[in-house]
Formats: structure tokens, sequence, C-alpha cells
């Protein structure tokens, strides 16, 4: 069943693929009675289940397909569910990395899928095209997870890279001249309002970090001054954006309350390489 490890959560049609294996290997496995039976079973789920393990697979699909993670889910549950499976990689894998777990993801398979390996013969038509119908859906949801494991290759710097003769994907990594790097255009943010700083900070974590460290953790007025002092702006203006945010007071004096300024930062924030959950 290790070929269906990413299916999971399809737990019937993995239970009806499971007993088709033993009932193959017990009539015509290495101990059948029968010595004429006695060959060795290949990867292909026996054909006589064929029609079973399919329409248990289209109904478990169209059932999780939107909401939970299995190879062939829809793209957006996929990019949702990256950054804890990947998180899981990492601490099941001592010193594996995004690559590592980009590489493991594209070992999987690109554009097929597993449960398609049957003998056409076995199936009626209906479900023949039904099958060709929810291929295709699984494809594209495959082809958008191929390009987005692109992008994050690329933000590790690597560039994802087709293999024509073997239909396969590798990576390799970038190649950047310290000429080019130094020609990088530098983006100033001086005209930022006090408020957009205020997010900044936040976003970043750093009023968090400050708040816990004396005498800031004592008084929100030390930090306001102390703030005065790294931005160029008035304490008693960055003071009421702190109680908003720190002590909760009036809410009407929130930075946050303009959901558009608060995405322009977190704009800026990836720009300059900050990750924003």
């Amino acid at each position: 069943m290790e070929n269906y490890k990413h299916y999971t959560v399809l737990k019937e049609t993995l239970k009806i693929i499971s007993e088709s294996h033993e009932n193959w290997l017990s009539n015509h496995g290495p101990h059948s009675s029968d010595p004429n039976l006695n060959i060795k079973e290949n990867d292909q789920t026996p054909n006589i289940f064929a029609k079973e393990i399919q329409l248990s697979f289209f109904t478990e699909y169209d059932q999780y397909y939107k909401t939970d993670y299995f190879f062939g889910c829809s793209f957006d549950v996929y990019k949702n569910t990256y950054n804890k499976r990947l998180e899981d990689f990492k601490n099941e894998f001592i010193d594996a990395n995004e690559i590592s777990f980009i590489t493991d993801e594209l070992n999987e398979g690109i554009y097929s899928y597993k449960f398609k390996e049957f003998n056409t013969d076995y199936i009626d038509n209906d479900t023949i095209l039904r099958h060709e119908t929810l291929q295709k859906q699984i494809n594209n949801s495959l082809v958008k997870r191929v390009e987005y494991l692109s992008q994050r290759a690329k933000e590790n710097g690597f560039d994802l890279i087709y293999n024509k003769s073997s239909e396969t994907y590798s990576l390799e990594r970038i190649k950047q001249l310290l000429e080019v790097k130094k020609e990088e255009t530098l983006i100033d943010y001086d005209q930022s309002g006090i408020n957009e700083k205020i997010i900044a900070l936040n976003e970043a974590g750093v009023l968090d970090f400050l708040k816990n460290k004396e005498p800031f953790n004592l008084s929100v007025n030390s930090l306001a001054k102390y703030l005065s002092l790294c931005l160029g702006e008035k304490t008693s203006s960055i003071q009421s954006y702190l109680n908003a945010l720190l002590n909760k007071s009036d809410q009407s004096k929130s930075p946050y309350n303009s959901p558009k300024t608060v995405e322009k930062v977190k704009q800026k924030l990836i720009e300059i390489g900050l990750k924003i959950e």
C-alpha cells in the first residue's frame, strides 16, 4: 500500500484496494494451492476489482477534494496545507529543507495519479467517461501544483527544469553573478506614513519583542519615546497607536483600521523578503 500513501483520506477506496490485493494473493500468490496459478503479482491492482475501486474513488474524491489534502485534491487545498506539510516533513527528516520537500513532492508524480492503471475491458463506458472527466480535473489541479512548486523553488534559489525525454522535472540552482546582485535596485520607503511604520513594526514582531524589555514592559510612554527617536515621529501620535495595539484601548486609533493600508504595508514587507502569515 506504499504506492497509495498520499491517498490516506480516501479510506474506503484504500480498503477495497487492500482487500483486492489480499484476494489476489490468496488465489494466485506463492502460497496458492494451485501451482499453475503461482505467478508473481505485478504493480497493478487486480482488474476484477477495477470498477468497484473506481466508483469508490469517484465518491470519495467528490467528498474530500475541496477540503482535505491528498494527491490530486484541489489546488486551493494543496496551497493551504503546503506550509504545514513542509514543517511535518522537516520534523520527520533531519537536515531536510524546502528543496528536499519539493523534490519529494515531484517524485510523487506530476500529471498522473495511481487509480487509473486498469484494463478498461473490465469497466463499462459510463465509468470510463467519468474517469476521463475526473482525470482532466485532477490534471488541471496538478498543473497548478507544479507551477506553485516552481515558484517556491525559485524563492529558494532553484529553477524547476522539465526534462522532455524522461517527462520528469529536476531542480537546478540558479546561477547569479555577483555583478548582477550589485546592480539590484534599492527601493526607499522613507515616505511611509506613521501608521504604515507602526504596522510594519508590528508585523515583523518588533513591537512584541520591545514590549517585553525594560523599561518598555512597564511603560507604553517609554516605548513611544523610543520609537519617536527611531522613527522621527511625534511621541503623542505613536502612543495613541500603541495604546490601541497593546492596551486594546480606543480602537478608532488602530493603524489596522484601513485594510488598504495594511495590505500595502504587507506587500512592501513581502518585497523586502519578510514572510507574512
